[in-house]
């Protein structure tokens, strides 16, 4: 007897958060809660609306979204702004320094930075449970509650 085992590894979750999301920009809209995982260096956001998947982004070295994948430049452009870096939305959703850190200022639970520049007029603040992004002038909204 020959027997053909196969099975395939699924990547291991090494962090997992509970977050509340919201997102605004001109071609994005989602106020839902979710989770965030971290699988090693890639990234997952789930958000559930009525228990049903709303969004899923995938952020490796490209990023998806619902299944489209798009690389990291494309999606800024087509969903954010084309001149926010490669890095940009891993750094927002892992509450890290953007923008190189211009303009960061250290409060008593995290950090501010405020960014005025290449048509930007930027708001972040990360505290321990929350962080909050505004673009004034790309009508860019993203606040992400920490629930755990």
């Amino acid at each position: 007897m020959l027997f053909f085992v196969s099975c395939s590894l699924s990547p291991k979750v090494t962090e997992s958060q509970s977050i509340f999301m919201l997102i605004k920009t001109p071609n994005l809209k989602y106020a839902d809660n979710g989770f965030i995982r971290r699988f090693g260096d890639d990234l997952q956001v789930q958000l559930f609306n009525a228990g049903s998947l709303a969004l899923e982004l995938k952020i490796s070295k490209d990023i998806c979204i619902n299944g489209i994948c798009y690389s990291k430049r494309q999606f800024n452009s087509k969903f954010l702004h084309s001149v926010y870096p490669d890095d940009f939305l891993e750094n927002l959703i892992l509450k890290r320094e953007i923008f190189g850190s211009i303009g960061r200022k250290k409060l008593s639970d995290g950090f501010s930075q405020d960014i005025l520049k290449d048509g930007l007029n930027i708001s972040y603040k990360v505290s321990q449970k929350t962080s909050i992004f505004k673009d004034g002038k790309n009508l860019i909204f993203v606040k992400i509650l920490h629930l755990n």
